[in-house]
């Protein structure tokens, strides 16, 4: 607690004739205070006051104009360790002002309150709130703002770590010395908007990923989407709305996409609001070897017309693999092949015979396949014959052989052959 310089009746004065304040200690024994104990850092020529504990008791911040300060009164913070009080540490700029900083207040999180005239506020002593890391570190200091904080003096706040319900001081109803404790409840929430920090980067190296576009989409809103993208570290601040839920997607050239849920319900008011996200490459795919394609239409032979139902085969010649399909009513078919590879396309169907064809496919062969049926006439070229000769001629012969194959093909099949004589010769020779 603090009190004026005075121990044991003895009234002491600074060097300038000023009673300063001190801090002290004093244990409670079956009821009863024990004799109050002085600090080790006090001094008769400075003050030492309003004293704040952390929640595990183990560290002290207090207020003092001791020499080496940056302004009128600064904030310190002493540690307990092996029941002794270490040397105040001064908690540096970030706190601390030419000003006053006083009426220190550390929440059940840890959380720093303090009063200052020299941080920009409403009027004279405005109430401010900084996060702390390791209770020394200043993370943040916010002006916690109206109607907690007027334009007279405000200080000397008490509140739980979600500022929920506590107790202050104030003289904004008379000003001056006529100062008054006020109690106060909140209502909705602490903040108008949430501050996330989202940190996008590379799943597998670690490294940060810069202008990642982010595509926010707010629930339920209608007007709730926006665009962003990530620092050259990766990073990127936004402020979402309280108690809403959000739909985060993060895309970037050469990763797959990333579509995340986010939600700032529920969340308590000193928790850090903090998103990795990261992404993975689009796998490489092995390149696959360029594909003809092979395609055309069964058709009758004499009235050319689409064939529905014909069993297509394609045989690779190169390594005798075979594709099957059966065509439609339009009677097409098409296959995928090698362009490097020769093929033989038939055709089956009942009642129905073909003669089949070889193709070589450059890019995309187009091959029509026409189907005889019974009746059917079949023509092939002229075969010639030499004058007083029987024999079949060479270029005859691979006519011939086409009707070869056919019947090799089709063994039941029974045709019939028609030749006749030239005028070459006399009409009394012939």
């Amino acid at each position: 607690f603090t009190r004026n310089n005075y121990n044991k009746g003895k009234y002491r004065e600074s060097a300038d004739g000023i009673n300063k304040l001190k801090l002290y200690v004093a244990e409670e024994q079956k009821g009863s205070w024990g004799e109050a104990q002085e600090l080790p850092f006090n001094n008769d020529d400075y003050s030492t006051g309003h004293p704040a504990l952390s929640p595990n008791d183990k560290m002290l911040f207090f207020a003092s104009d001791r020499p080496g300060g940056f302004g009128g009164t600064d904030l310190y913070v002493s540690s307990l360790k092996d029941g002794k009080w270490s040397e105040p540490l001064n908690l540096g700029k970030d706190i601390n002002t030419k000003g006053n900083e006083m009426f220190p207040f550390v929440d059940d999180r840890g959380n720093l309150y303090f009063s200052s005239d020299g941080h920009p506020g409403l009027g004279d002593l405005d109430i401010f709130y900084a996060q702390l890391t390791d209770q020394t570190a200043v993370k943040s200091v916010q002006n916690i703002g109206e109607p907690l904080n007027s334009s007279k003096d405000d200080f000397g706040i008490v509140t739980d770590g979600a500022r929920m319900l506590g107790y202050l001081s104030s003289n904004r109803l008379r000003g001056g010395s006529d100062d008054d404790i006020y109690r106060f409840k909140r209502e909705g929430s602490l903040y108008a908007c949430r501050e996330l920090t989202i940190h996008v980067f590379d799943n597998q190296t670690k490294q940060p990923l810069g202008n990642a576009r982010l595509d926010l989409d707010q629930k339920d809103v209608p007007d709730g989407k926006r665009q962003t993208q990530t620092d050259s570290e990766g990073n990127i601040r936004i402020c979402l709305d309280p108690e809403s839920d959000f739909r985060i997607t993060t895309a970037m050239t050469g990763y797959q996409s990333s579509l995340l849920g986010f939600s700032t319900k529920g969340l308590s008011d000193d928790q850090p609001l903090r998103l990795e996200i990261p992404l993975d490459t689009v796998p490489i795919q092995s390149k696959q070897p360029l594909k003809s394609k092979v395609r055309g239409r069964i058709l009758t032979h004499t009235e050319r017309l689409p064939i529905d139902g014909v069993e297509v085969i394609l045989r690779n010649l190169c390594d005798s693999t075979v594709l099957e399909m059966v065509t439609g009513p339009d009677g097409s078919y098409e296959f995928l092949v090698d362009p490097g590879c020769e093929y033989i396309v038939e055709a089956l169907k009942d009642c129905m015979g073909t003669t089949g064809a070889r193709i070589s496919p450059a890019a995309h062969a187009t091959t029509e396949l026409t189907m005889f049926r019974q009746g059917d006439i079949i023509e092939i070229d002229n075969i010639y014959y030499d004058l007083d000769h029987w024999d079949i001629r060479p270029d005859a012969a691979l006519e011939m052989d086409k009707l070869v194959a056919l019947m090799k093909k089709y063994p039941a099949m029974r045709i019939e052959m028609r030749s006749h004589t030239d005028s070459r010769g006399s009409a009394v020779y012939n």
